[in-house]
């Protein structure tokens, strides 16, 4: 059983999701137990094993996996604790089918009709209604179903159970027109498809999407914990901005590592990946070079081949106040401003008056770099700002000290 908790005790609140304890009862029976106080770097893979990732990761709170055998109509009682020590109770019955239940929000502003739900390949055949049509196909390019929509209820599907009916299934073609898509832009892709066993730790893996290769390999796969068939997919999806490969389960991670080469022959533009809570792209700061782009991570992510030539720009800077070493002191804040690449640390940015080093800090949030007032110069006169972003791109700029 699956149970999203929000806990509004926390902030920010728009994002609450800090829970310390979860206990289950049947009746006077504790049929489930967890708390939440410590989970060490080194076992931070477990995280797998208690919160369920799920596309509409956005909204608050989070799915939380309950370990426990759940019997329908029988009542039960949960019983959460936050950090601060609130204690709330819910109780419930399990029904087969309720009166009045609203449809499950499982998505959140997903263009591709792949996506991941409670860490699971989710396929959105409820687009069959739209106008969308969706194609299985097997080894050697062979026709498994013209149309997936004759075959499955229009809603939200498993991958596992389409791989479960087609078992040679390696890839779905899906298509929509213009008007089907609500976009305006019509689609033509492919989801390729991976079924794994559930003690399977590793994989080598080699499809196309479209006419971009790609390769996966993968160590240290977690093992399952129940008997359905486990998944990987990866379709592309194309925006006004950006073109990138969706890989899923999202969320999926890894006690190795997962090896994934790119080979773009229109764009072979360094990798990047999509940070899924902040939406922004962040270059692998290893990767291969050449037509064959090659990359190492823990953790399925989208990625995106992007060009990116633009170096950051600073905005204007304005006074305000800051603690630092523990008083409240007067701190210039200039605002950096850029599209891909970011500041890695503060160790990327050199701020000098003349030839004095100045000591400068680098505010990931809300992007400003900060510096004290009493080590600058006078006001009208200038400093010297060199920056190196995550690209390797280096810039430098003059900026005047304004009047306080």
């Amino acid at each position: 059983m699956a149970i999203k908790i929000a806990d509004y005790s926390r902030e920010p609140k728009d994002n609450p999701m800090s829970i310390r304890r979860i206990e289950v009862w049947r009746y006077d029976e504790k049929v489930y137990s967890k708390t939440y106080d410590t989970l060490s770097y080194k076992k931070m893979i477990n995280i797998r094993d208690e919160l369920l990732w799920a596309e509409e990761a956005d909204t608050a709170g989070d799915w939380h996996y309950i370990g426990a055998r759940i019997a329908p109509l029988s009542s039960y009682r949960l019983e959460v604790e936050d950090f601060a020590g609130h204690v709330t109770t819910r109780k419930f019955t399990l029904h087969p089918k309720c009166k009045g239940n609203s449809q499950l929000v499982t998505t959140h502003f997903q263009t591709s009709p792949l996506y991941t739900f409670l860490a699971k390949p989710m396929v959105d055949l409820f687009r069959c209604e739209s106008g969308y049509t969706f194609k299985a196909m097997g080894s050697k390019d062979a026709t498994l179903s013209e149309d997936l929509c004759k075959v499955f209820k229009h809603k939200p599907t498993l991958l596992a159970k389409i791989v479960e009916t087609y078992p040679d299934l390696k890839a779905i073609q899906y298509s929509a027109d213009a008007k089907s898509t609500g976009n305006g832009r019509e689609v033509d892709e492919t989801i390729a498809v991976f079924p794994f066993g559930k003690h399977q730790t590793s994989i080598n893996w080699n499809t196309k999407i479209g006419d971009i290769a790609v390769g996966q390999k993968i160590s240290g796969i977690p093992v399952g914990h129940d008997s359905t068939i486990r998944v990987l997919a990866v379709t592309r999806t194309r925006t006004d901005s950006v073109d990138y490969l969706e890989f899923h389960p999202k969320g999926l991670q890894f006690r190795g590592k997962w090896d994934v080469c790119i080979e773009n022959p229109d764009n072979p533009a360094p990798l990047y990946w999509l940070g899924e809570t902040s939406r922004n792209w962040f270059i692998f700061s290893k990767q291969s070079s050449g037509k064959k782009r090659c990359a190492s991570t823990n953790e399925l992510r989208d990625i995106a081949s992007i060009q990116n030539d633009e170096p950051p720009t600073l905005g204007f800077p304005y006074w305000a106040d800051a603690m630092a070493f523990g008083l409240n002191q007067p701190v210039l804040r200039i605002p950096l401003i850029y599209k891909y690449d970011g500041i890695p640390d503060g160790n990327a940015i050199n701020v000098k008056s003349g030839k004095n080093w100045i000591a400068a800090e680098y505010d990931s949030e809300p992007r400003e770099i900060v510096i004290l007032a009493e080590k600058l110069p006078d006001a009208g006169e200038k400093i010297n700002i060199q920056i190196q972003d995550e690209a390797k791109h280096k810039v430098s700029y003059d900026i005047t000290i304004p009047e306080m």
